[in-house]
């Protein structure tokens, strides 16, 4: 999991404050400074998914399941998220 949290620092740390927006309570936000709509990060999904070929049953929330099942830890817990609902 070390090259996501190295991903999502460079966001940070590089891109997000070119946006303008430092005071905006989500993490990801769209070039106008608005926050990402759901609708929009399952429409990207579903185009790269489908260009791969992969199944259609594939979807982002697949990839929450997959965090949380993953053998030797709660790994949701051990990034900082649970006890409440996380916001993107």
């Amino acid at each position: 999991m070390g090259w996501a949290v190295e991903a999502v620092a460079d966001y940070v740390e590089n891109v997000r404050p070119r946006f303008g927006c430092a005071d905006h309570p989500a993490l990801w936000l769209t070039e106008r400074g608005g926050r990402i709509k759901s609708a929009e990060i399952n429409a990207r999904f579903g185009a790269y998914r489908d260009a791969l070929g992969l199944p259609r049953k594939l979807v982002p929330h697949s990839l929450r399941h997959s965090l949380v099942i993953s053998p030797g830890c709660n790994r949701l817990r051990d990034v900082g998220v649970g006890g409440g609902r996380a916001r993107v």
